[in-house]
């Protein structure tokens, strides 16, 4: 009696992981189809709903749809996190590397160069063979280097991120060309990049 009443046990736990699971499908297909008409506050729904009955962690396309779909809502700090998940989970090579290329990208979208660098190099770890990640890596690379070769915008830059007052000698209309070169300098950058032979930089992969 008591093997019979066990094996109901796992046969009745089965059955309800089965129907569990066919409702996050089910929910992962409808974020889907929201997302490819560009409906993303619907497909966010979906998708953290997915995410919320996925228990046993059977669907980690729900998080990273769920980050691509933060991502085109800009929400770029909270993609990463969802991206960071997957990083640290026990998941396929093929899904951490496309969760590792979308944190670098919402790190270069959030111009933390240092940041998008490292994600792009454990991504090209696991699969040295992405095409995507190593063009963002250069991309980051040559953003970070432009900046760096310029201690007065980078000093500036410092100056307004803590929210100080620039030097008495620095005039207003002086602060104002340092900002315009500093900006130039790096679409001057972009636009290079943009125009290299047979490589586009992408926003995310989608799953």
């Amino acid at each position: 009696m008591f093997k019979y009443f066990f094996i109901t046990i796992v046969i009745s736990l089965s059955l309800t992981s089965l129907v569990c699971g066919q409702a996050v499908q089910q929910l992962i297909e409808k974020g889907n189809a929201a997302y490819h008409k560009r409906s993303y506050d619907e497909a966010k729904a979906f998708f953290e709903s997915a995410v919320a009955n996925d228990v046993e962690h059977q669907f980690p396309q729900a998080l990273f749809n769920l980050g691509n779909t933060l991502y085109q809502q800009k929400k770029y700090n909270d993609a990463a996190q969802q991206f960071i998940k997957l990083t640290t989970g026990t998941i396929s090579p093929s899904f951490k590397t496309a969760a590792l290329y979308n944190l670098g990208n919402c790190h270069l979208a959030e111009k933390s160069y240092q940041d998008a660098i490292a994600a792009y190099k454990l991504a090209l770890k696991i699969n040295p063979h992405d095409e995507d990640a190593k063009y963002n890596l250069t991309f980051a690379k040559a953003i970070l280097a432009s900046r760096q070769k310029e201690p007065p915008q980078k000093n500036l830059i410092a100056q307004t991120e803590q929210a100080t007052p620039p030097p008495a000698n620095l005039k207003p209309p002086d602060l104002q060309r340092l900002l315009e070169e500093l900006n130039e300098s790096e679409n001057k950058t972009m636009q290079q990049m943009k125009q290299k032979p047979h490589h586009r930089k992408k926003a995310v992969k989608d799953w």
